[in-house]
């Protein structure tokens, strides 16, 4: 059975295949712009890991973001777009419109990425209103065509892309990548895509993980051999057996348990990809805590909340989403937090190369 994340799979295919078309364009205007966007976009593209975000989720993030620029930045109260009597005055446009062009400059940008490249996608695509297309392409009309967001392309360099196609009556697709930011700087704009992105990437930054399997039917392996040169791939590229659904949610370690399990597990058969994330190790005791141990805790990074201590908002905000902000009585606590670049494991280099798909799943 088909999952959505299998269609973000396939539109990411898509996506390759079209940019690497435009590397390829001939006899347009603009063709050497044409060029140059289409190679900084294939090669984002060819060497990105892929996410995949509920189709759902991105639709809480998207109204998340709304109200969040309508009433925080702008100082305006929302309008549900649902409801047909709410409808926002001249005045109100304007002042929206000029409050989103300056706020847009100030955006955070995460100083971190999970991977240097990463493709987000949404399965099949969120249709896009008339309204919101003439939003995106500054003033250009949707026409006859059906426009849908089909995912967010981000590199290392702070470059960001929306990719959309635009879907005539007879099946045509038109391949319209949408810059976002570049030079370091975000395009400025009244569409709320740079809030979405910057949400997202913090979103999927700051979860860890957990991995489940999923295969590529022969068809569609069969597929991805024979348009290997309509998506500019080489022989000698790997063509995956399965991707690795990921299911970007929080767990705690807890070493002490790790560590005296026997170690039954069996050696992988394969490596795969690790995206960087935040580790969080948190210890507890009763009171009063031991000098010496104290004083280790300390050296080693910990910062050491006695049972009457307050949390910092950031360290209540990890143990809240790690299902432990819940204190004992009595007890003092230690958090201690670092980051874990990406990387690919096991380091055996002997062993074959699954690239993997992740999603963040609706709760």
């Amino acid at each position: 059975m088909k999952t959505d994340y299998d269609t973000t799979v396939r539109i990411y295919g898509e996506c390759l295949k079209s940019s690497f078309g435009m590397v390829k364009a001939t006899g347009e205007e603009g063709l050497d712009r044409i060029r140059a966007t289409g190679r900084r976009l294939w090669t984002a593209l060819k060497n990105a890991r892929v996410y995949h975000l509920d189709l759902e989720d991105y639709g809480r993030i998207y109204r998340f973001c709304d109200i969040y620029t309508t009433e925080e930045i702008a100082g305006l109260p929302f309008l549900a777009p649902e409801d047909p009597e709410a409808v926002a005055s001249d005045e109100e446009t304007q002042r929206f419109i000029k409050t989103l062009l300056e706020a847009v400059k100030h955006v955070p940008f995460p100083e971190r990425l999970p991977f240097e490249r990463m493709f987000i996608g949404v399965g099949a695509g969120l249709d896009l209103t008339q309204q919101q297309v003439f939003s995106k392409l500054g003033g250009v009309p949707a026409g006859e065509r059906r426009w849908v967001v089909v995912g967010l392309l981000v590199d290392g360099t702070g470059a960001a892309w929306e990719l959309m196609f635009a879907e005539a009556s007879n099946g045509e697709k038109l391949f319209r990548p949408l810059p976002l930011r570049t030079d370091g700087q975000w395009v400025q704009t009244v569409d709320l895509a740079p809030w979405v992105l910057s949400f997202i990437i913090d979103m999927f930054s700051t979860q860890q993980v957990t991995y489940e399997e999923t295969a590529w039917d022969k068809k569609a392996r069969a597929v991805l051999r024979r348009k290997r040169k309509k998506y500019g791939l080489t022989p000698s590229c790997h063509v995956p057996t399965s991707y690795y659904v990921i299911n970007v949610g929080d767990r705690v370690t807890k070493e002490r348990v790790k560590r005296s399990l026997s170690g039954t597990r069996g050696s992988p058969s394969y490596r795969t990809d690790v995206a960087g994330h935040e580790r969080c190790r948190v210890r507890v005791g009763d009171e009063p805590i031991d000098g010496k141990l104290l004083e280790e805790l300390l050296e080693r990074g910990y910062r050491v909340y006695g049972a009457e201590g307050s949390l910092t908002p950031r360290d209540r905000q990890r143990l809240q989403r790690r299902g432990k902000l819940r204190r004992v009585p009595g007890q003092w606590l230690a958090i201690m937090t670092y980051f874990i670049k990406s990387h690919v494991s096991p380091a055996n280099p002997n062993l074959p190369y699954v690239p993997a798909v992740r999603v963040r799943r609706s709760k």
